[in-house]
């Protein structure tokens, strides 16, 4: 049953308060509620923008051992990460994805194909290079590799060859048997996840499928092992080494060698800066 009387009786229910709301009412109560939200999401947008830490200390020593490998012994604490909205419409910031297990190590890989224009306006292919690094969970870096292919073929082989050298360097140590890889291929990505379906399944050529045998032959021997696909503004520190451009196909590189660039990349990746993406 209604029991409103009507505003012009005075009435003060609900419908009759609503039908005296006037547009500076409804602005003022819409800005408020606006301010709110922006409050949270400041408030939401520091607490991920302060970083990660922990209290946890960290040694690595290297030695030889009988088999070849070099031992690796690393005290490593987990740290959290997360992204926040960077203001931009669409964007959203987040820093270097490090492994968060302690016993877990992240490979970051990349490739390049470096090509020239000629005389008719198209570009020929010159030289193919790759580089790799491998960091544990506190963004240090354990060893560091790069190489040149011995012809220029296409990008996603000289992607897969910096996937290659970096599980070959992870080879060489005893300790990194549980493996993560970014890389900011999707093609290698979609590729090794056809592969876990279809070990047979039919591949660009037989160059990418003779590299992903020699791959998946190193990832048998481990423990662990996942790959996914980030932003390229996260595998920044891949990107400058692969663009060293060595002359050989494998040659390690001393972190204490790093170009200023690169060190200062590490950096920013360690203390959990955000990119943009």
């Amino acid at each position: 049953m209604d029991f409103c009387r009507g505003k012009a009786a005075g009435c003060r229910c609900r419908r009759c308060a609503d039908e005296g709301l006037t547009l500076k009412d409804a602005a003022i109560g819409v800005g408020a509620a606006v301010s709110a939200v922006a409050l949270i999401g400041w408030g939401i947008s520091s607490l991920f923008s302060t970083g990660s830490s922990s209290s946890s200390s960290r040694t690595t020593t290297t030695t030889s051992d009988d088999d070849g490998k070099r031992e690796l012994m690393v005290g490593i604490g987990a740290t959290q990460q997360g992204g926040y909205s960077s203001g931009s419409k669409g964007a959203a910031a987040y820093p270097w994805e490090r492994p968060a297990p302690k016993e877990i190590f992240m490979i970051n890989c990349d490739g390049s194909l470096v090509t020239e224009k000629i005389w008719d306006g198209s570009f020929k292919k010159t030289a193919g290079y790759y580089g790799a690094l491998i960091r544990d969970s506190r963004g240090e870096v354990i060893a560091a590799a790069a190489g040149r292919s011995r012809e220029p073929v296409d990008i996603t082989i000289h992607e897969l060859q910096g996937l290659e050298i970096g599980l070959k360097l992870a080879g060489t140590y005893n300790g990194i048997e549980r493996i993560s890889v970014g890389t900011d291929s999707q093609t290698v990505v979609y590729q090794y996840d056809l592969l876990k379906r279809w070990p047979q399944a039919k591949l660009p050529s037989d160059a990418t499928r003779d590299i992903w045998d020699r791959i998946i032959g190193m990832i048998d021997q481990l423990e662990h092992f996942q790959i996914k696909h980030i932003d390229r503004k996260k595998n920044r520190a891949a990107d400058v080494l692969a663009d060293l451009r060595p002359d050989s196909e494998y040659e390690e590189i001393d972190p204490s060698d790093f170009s200023d660039k690169l060190q200062k990349i590490i950096v920013e990746d360690k203390s959990s800066k955000h990119y943009i993406i």
